[in-house]
């Protein structure tokens, strides 16, 4: 898949999740995208560089240990490829932040373990990388933002592969993700919602 890179006439705060795709990039403001093929990983002699101008920014070790302690890296380094970014810093629809105070995080986070388990554990094979919108509910923002929207994403991000089973450890991390982004997004959302 070839990148788009975003025009440089377009301001990064005026991007909204329709504008880009997992490949955009916009280097000239320091935002990239770090999904490789097999020829832009053979181009580059190496994983995890900025497809567009290769840029290597990211301590993979850290991030591939999955360990909420270091969880600001994980959520620093998402922040610095485009799509992340935008799913960090741009408006969230009115409807998906009012459903998420409605619910509360105990509705939430059992929601975000539905979506997961149904949606990213199980093996969706051809169909991986579809199953998440890119707008909707508060928890399509939370799985874009965090990585964890297909096993492509997170196969490239946290380095467990596509084809395999999660644990439930790795279930969990990703649900804490979710919740994570959730509560730095949806401030003041209660526990049992309103």
């Amino acid at each position: 898949m070839p990148f788009k890179r975003i025009s440089p006439e377009k301001n990064v705060s005026e991007l909204t999740p329709l504008d880009i795709s997992c490949t955009s990039t916009k280097c000239d403001d320091e935002l990239h995208c770090f999904k490789l093929n097999k020829k832009l990983k053979e181009k580059y002699g190496k994983d995890g560089v900025c497809r567009d101008c290769g840029i290597d920014l990211v301590d993979w070790s850290r991030i591939k240990r999955t360990d909420l302690q270091d969880v600001n890296y994980t959520f620093t380094m998402l922040k610095k490829e485009l799509i992340r970014h935008v799913y960090w810093h741009t408006g969230i629809k009115k409807s998906a932040v009012q459903e998420a105070y409605k619910m509360g995080k105990i509705l939430l986070r059992e929601q975000a373990e539905k979506t997961i388990r149904q949606k990213i554990a199980r093996n969706l094979g051809i169909f991986d990388g579809r199953q998440t919108p890119k707008e909707g509910n508060i928890i399509n923002y939370a799985q874009h933002a965090t990585a964890t929207c297909c096993r492509k994403c997170i196969e490239y991000w946290y380095k467990i592969p596509a084809d395999s089973n999660y644990t439930e450890e790795q279930i969990n991390f990703f649900i804490e993700l979710i919740m994570l982004y959730i509560k730095d997004r949806v401030k003041g959302i209660t526990d049992v919602g309103q």
